[in-house]
């Protein structure tokens, strides 16, 4: 059977060296989806309804990731440059990120589940392992979303739209970023250091 993302795997896009977005990270999501839903249906759980809707669950999360993987090859089809940006190229990015956002939300439903009826350990790891690869490709996604917003000069409503996609890939990485996964993404797209300084004579 051909892989439904063959012919987009050197895809990539690059915001610093060691901060790249590329078909790879998505297909990697998509394989490990078929996995754990094989895993689900020969795991043991307490409810074997909760199971079935895991599975049902996981199954709609694939699409959304497969979803996504046409909108990030719409994207990179149509950027030129990150100094110009339309509109469409916007909503290829917000399509990635909700889709993203919907499936992560659906693993974080299914690791509630697996630990309130005792599925199995290996169903709930893989189940957290994916949440974080999820988070990662977010915060790679932010890193892009702020390089193109310090290159393009955009109106006040792609502005605000810029800013709603910004804080949905922010605020749904940061539920896991004590992981392993996230945290080498983070110091790879936001390495530089931070400083604050006060002033006591203000005081």
């Amino acid at each position: 059977m051909k892989s439904p993302y063959a012919q987009a795997d050197s895809i990539s896009i690059c915001v610093d060296r060691e901060c790249c977005i590329n078909t790879r990270l998505f297909k990697e999501i998509v394989d490990s989806l078929t996995k754990i839903i094989i895993l689900a249906q020969t795991s043991k759980c307490n409810s074997t309804t909760i199971l079935s809707k895991m599975i049902n669950r996981l199954t709609l999360c694939r699409r959304a990731v497969l979803n996504a993987i046409s909108s990030f090859e719409s994207f990179t089809k149509n950027l030129h440059s990150l100094h110009s940006i339309e509109e469409s190229d916007l909503n290829s990015l917000a399509n990635i990120v909700t889709r993203l956002i919907e499936c992560k939300n659906d693993i974080s439903e299914s690791i509630d589940d697996a630990i309130q009826f005792e599925c199995e350990k290996e169903l709930r790891n893989s189940l957290a392992s994916l949440s974080s690869n999820i988070d990662s490709i977010l915060i790679i996604i932010l890193a892009l979303l702020l390089a193109i917003l310090s290159r393009v000069k955009v109106d006040q409503e792609i502005s605000k739209k810029f800013s709603s996609i910004a804080a949905s890939a922010l605020f749904s990485s940061l539920t896991n970023i004590y992981s392993e996964p996230v945290k080498r993404t983070l110091d790879n797209c936001f390495h530089k250091e931070i400083k604050i300084s006060t002033n006591s004579s203000n005081n």
